[in-house]
């Protein structure tokens, strides 16, 4: 600053204070006592300041990377994803949920970059397709036993159905292939949680349709097992998605990996 620029800066400051801060001598200015105490008042938030300028740049790394998963997703390439994140010192904060109100999230700008399933087009988004999750029919032995072992897509539909909550991407999936038939779907349970659907299929209670990646357990130990049904290909896709505006860098680091 020039030495106008202080003297004007100086006046309104004791203009504004009501009272002289600076004793000013031939040679120099010294406080006052009144400038005394507003220095000693001053200093610590001068030191705040130039604390917080300091670390400015690093802003964006001390933040969490807010990142809003699909359950299909989080239960099979979330994790390791995370894992990776981490050992490049990445802060997260993950949502799981459905993938309606993951997409909400991300419009809202609760998340920063979402992972959502099935077929959105959400505008002014930029969307990336991951993976494609086979959906299939699963009973375990005793019901399939009892019903000789052999459906086809209009006898399943008989069954007692095991449905995700009407509006989720696997349940949108099976309803596109069932209107093209012209057949009718009648669901005896319907739920958001995946695992409720697993649990009364092991029970016997009915055939629950889910992508085959959610109950990898039961099919290896045998618990559950898959109808084959002639001519119905079910899949789940998965895309991921963050806002086209977005230049924040962990964000567009995180895109360019997947």
């Amino acid at each position: 600053m020039t030495q106008s620029a202080v003297s004007h800066a100086m006046a309104d400051l004791e203009k504004e204070a009501s009272t002289q801060l600076l004793e000013r001598l031939h040679r120099g200015v010294r406080l006052t006592p009144a400038g005394e105490i507003f220095l000693q008042e001053i200093l610590p938030i001068l030191e705040n300041f130039e604390r917080v300028e300091s670390h400015l740049p690093q802003l964006a790394q001390q933040l969490p990377l807010r990142i809003g998963s699909c359950m299909t997703y989080a239960k099979s390439d979330l994790p390791p994803l995370i894992k990776q994140l981490q050992q490049q010192n990445i802060r997260c904060k993950v949502t799981v949920g459905p993938a309606g109100e993951i997409a909400q999230l991300l419009e809202q700008g609760q998340i920063d970059i979402a992972f959502l399933e099935g077929q959105r087009t959400l505008e002014g988004y930029q969307q990336k397709p991951l993976a494609r999750y086979p959906i299939g029919f699963y009973a375990n032995q005793d019901f399939i036993d009892r019903h000789k072992g052999k459906f086809s897509f209009a006898e399943v539909l008989q069954q007692p159905l095991l449905l995700r909550e009407r509006g989720s991407a696997v349940r949108e999936a099976l309803e596109a292939s069932v209107t093209l038939r012209n057949f009718q779907l009648r669901p005896a349970w319907e739920s958001n949680d995946s695992e409720v659907l697993i649990e009364a299929a092991l029970h016997g209670v009915g055939i629950a349709v889910l992508p085959e990646v959610l109950i990898t357990a039961e099919l290896s130990e045998g618990t559950l097992i898959p109808l084959q049904i002639p001519q119905v290909k079910l899949e789940n896709p998965v895309a991921a998605a963050i806002r086209s505006s977005t230049e924040i860098p962990q964000i567009l680091n995180l895109w360019q990996q997947l």
